[in-house]
């Protein structure tokens, strides 16, 4: 019985032993697993210092107010053909999706879909004034390619687009332009909100000009300038 009872405490003491050196080995594995994953996450969401950084798929939607006259020439040869303008406050929606293509200079390259349209414009022709009711809208937009530089860790950002301009007319139906030339810049500063996930407000100004269709040797061309203000959210 006492040989047992000795045996018995041996066998207690060796268990201990071996589960403090397993118990042991375990934390310092975690440890050792923790400080991996711990290096890992710093390489994939944050730059060195500890600062949130751009990185691979990049999407943005923006929205905000714009403010700037569409103008219609009649580039016809008659005399008296004459201009009109159209102006009011409108909508801007702008959406980018892309890649991060130099995470080093927070660089993004982004195929870039903007539009804007101006409800119930007022129409100015020949001097006189007429306003419109809520059955005419009057729209602008482009498709292009665009490119986007974020200044780190401020993240604050400059964006250059350019690509191809339309303008459309809904008024009993739709009218739209044939294609032309669109141009815009804008710079802004978001705010992260998560790892991954920002908040953003920009402002910038676009140019976009197209010709319409060619009726009884009148080529009708539209142009814009326009200025905005857009609040964005921003996946990246």
């Amino acid at each position: 019985m006492h040989s047992q009872i000795e045996s018995l405490k041996v066998n207690i003491i060796n268990y201990n032993y071996m589960r403090k050196r397993q118990m042991k080995k375990i934390i310092l594995l975690f440890v050792f697993v923790s400080s991996l994953g711990f290096a890992q996450g710093t390489d994939e969401n944050e730059m060195g210092d500890g600062v949130l950084k751009h990185k691979r798929f990049y999407l943005s939607l923006a929205v905000g107010p714009t403010f700037g006259k569409i103008k219609l020439y009649d580039t016809g040869p008659y005399p008296w053909n004459e201009d009109a303008e159209f102006s009011g406050a409108g909508i801007q929606y702008d959406l980018k999706t892309g890649y991060t293509i130099s995470e080093e200079h927070s660089l993004i390259l982004s195929f870039d879909i903007v539009a804007r349209t101006i409800p119930a414009p007022t129409i100015t022709m020949a001097g006189k004034t007429a306003q419109t009711g809520t059955d005419f809208n009057i729209n602008d937009y482009f498709l292009g390619m665009g490119i986007t530089k974020y200044f780190m860790p401020v993240n604050i950002f400059i964006s250059a687009s350019v690509g191809s301009a339309g303008f459309s007319i809904d008024y009993k139906g739709t009218g739209r332009t044939s294609l032309g030339l669109a141009l815009q810049f804008k710079a802004g500063k978001e705010w992260w909100i998560g790892d991954e996930w920002g908040l953003g407000l920009a402002a910038g100004v676009g140019y976009s000009t197209a010709d319409d269709a060619t009726t009884n040797d009148i080529t009708p061309k539209l142009s814009t300038t326009r200025f905005f203000v857009t609040l964005s959210i921003t996946y990246n």
